[in-house]
């Protein structure tokens, strides 16, 4: 396994190579050798936002707070992952009406293209939600590859697990950071998990795999655990944080959400709501918060929410229930 640090990569045409020169090269010398690749980028579409280099804001979907991804396939539109709201791909920034406007980030639909376009003859099969929307798809794609009608199987999570090819002796993982700062005291396990899988895919038959990992930051203790396949050192690295934090599983967490049309409203409701959670709060529950959720509008809604924290699950069970129960009477005085 190797982890090549993409911020030393040449750029190209003002933006940063997808692939670093180690993998281009073994991409080629598997193609020589008519063996397959595997290759994982967690992101669907071609690119994850499209933004303005005067302003540097992003379209945003008018439903849910997140940047619209561009799709090319089913003609050049913008859409939300979310709710699904689409528009056409704007010409000038919705924000300022600069004409600078730009793709960032690059999905599995880009990776596809500079594929295509630097190993000229190569043939790929993609895998995301966009190619496997129907019934019966997955499984075709894979059977595909098996019978190496494509030298590479390129696609989001989906192409990490449960996949067995013998002629696979290469993986690379496009952008291993994506992911990996969510706002979720979980986040560094998922992406754990997808790295020591997908890196499971090479070399399972009678040639040794390789494995190429591409970030931004090879400093991160989850990916040199992740390539050194060491899963101890990950797992007392995470429970050493977790329990200095009281998260689980040396505590329990229960979230309060408050979720409506009115952001002002929300805001209010959630203020009030948690003056009311921290009032009944039993035995070493704490109450953090309101703050906005992660996703802070979806689906038209504002969210806002509240976490309560605690040792033991019966003094979270009697808070959650008193603050409901006092919720539920302050709603019914209000009507």
């Amino acid at each position: 396994v190797e982890v090549v640090d993409m911020r030393h990569e040449p750029f190209q045409k003002r933006e940063r190579t997808l692939f670093s020169k180690a993998l281009r090269l073994k991409i080629r010398d598997r193609l020589e050798k008519q063996e397959q690749i595997v290759l994982l980028q967690n992101r669907r579409g071609f690119a994850p936002a499209v933004q303005c280099s005067d302003c540097g804001e992003s379209v945003e979907c008018h439903r849910c707070l997140v940047s619209l991804t561009y799709h090319r396939s089913n003609g050049e539109q913008l859409r939300c992952h979310y709710c699904d709201y689409r528009i056409p791909l704007p010409k000038i920034c919705p924000k300022c009406g600069s004409e600078e406007v730009r793709l960032a980030g690059a999905g599995t639909q880009k990776v596809e293209t500079a594929l295509e376009e630097q190993f000229p003859g190569i043939r790929v099969l993609r895998m995301d939600v966009d190619t496997t929307g129907w019934k019966g798809a997955h499984d075709e794609l894979v059977e595909r590859f098996r019978r190496h009608e494509a030298d590479v199987l390129l696609g989001t999570q989906m192409v990490a697990k449960g996949l067995d090819f013998p002629k696979v002796t290469l993986v690379g993982v496009i952008s291993a950071d994506t992911g990996l700062h969510m706002p979720d005291f979980r986040a560094a396990e998922p992406s754990f998990q997808l790295l020591t899988q997908v890196a499971g895919r090479s070399g399972r038959g009678q040639i040794l795999g390789e494995v190429v990992i591409q970030t931004r930051q090879p400093e991160e203790p989850v990916l040199q655990a992740a390539a050194a396949q060491d899963y101890l050192a990950f797992s007392e690295a995470e429970l050493r944080e977790r329990q200095m934090a009281g998260f689980p599983p040396f505590g329990r967490l229960v979230i309060f959400r408050w979720r409506g049309i009115d952001e002002d409203a929300v805001s209010r409701v959630a203020t009030a709501g948690s003056k009311r959670l921290a009032r009944v709060s039993c035995g070493d529950v704490t109450v953090l918060g309101p703050a906005p959720a992660p996703l802070a509008r979806l689906r038209g809604k504002y969210r806002w929410q509240s976490l309560l924290m605690g040792s033991t699950p019966r003094d979270l069970r009697a808070t959650a229930a008193a603050a409901l129960d006092d919720l539920r009477t302050a709603a019914s005085r209000h009507e």
